[in-house]
């Protein structure tokens, strides 16, 4: 992940929000105390991580996961 200091992001804001748009890939704006830095990402992506950690919180993905684990062709129906 690209990290700016937060001159160079404000001075290129325009530049770095079309960045993560066109590359889909967040950035950081680094702080005195990295956990607390900044960052920026598309709204997509911040949408997927918001459902991941759903998933997760509710045992959903884990369920999910073991399911795929045990899963076969014969498991499946074209659709």
């Amino acid at each position: 992940m690209n990290v700016l200091t937060p001159t160079s992001a404000r001075k290129n804001f325009f530049s770095v929000l079309r960045a993560v748009k066109e590359n889909q890939e967040p950035m950081q704006i680094g702080t005195d105390d990295e956990d607390e830095s900044i960052v920026i990402m598309t709204k997509s992506e911040y949408r997927s991580l918001i459902e991941t950690a759903y998933l997760q919180e509710n045992g959903v993905l884990d369920e999910v996961i073991n399911r795929m684990k045990d899963a076969t062709d014969d498991d499946f129906v074209e659709v």
